[in-house]
């Protein structure tokens, strides 16, 4: 490691104050986000 930023993508539920997802890297593009959320909605609707 060169010391450089990361970055942390914390998804949390508004209503019961759950973590659903914590995600650390050194670029989080809308790209990436939009991977992340996807695969987060999909274990919460296999869950269900």
């Amino acid at each position: 490691m060169h010391g450089g930023k990361l970055k942390m993508l914390n998804i949390i539920d508004e209503f019961t104050r759950e973590c659903l997802c914590i995600h650390v890297d050194r670029r989080i593009n809308a790209r990436r986000l939009r991977l992340y959320s996807a695969a987060l909605i999909r274990s919460i609707a296999a869950m269900r």
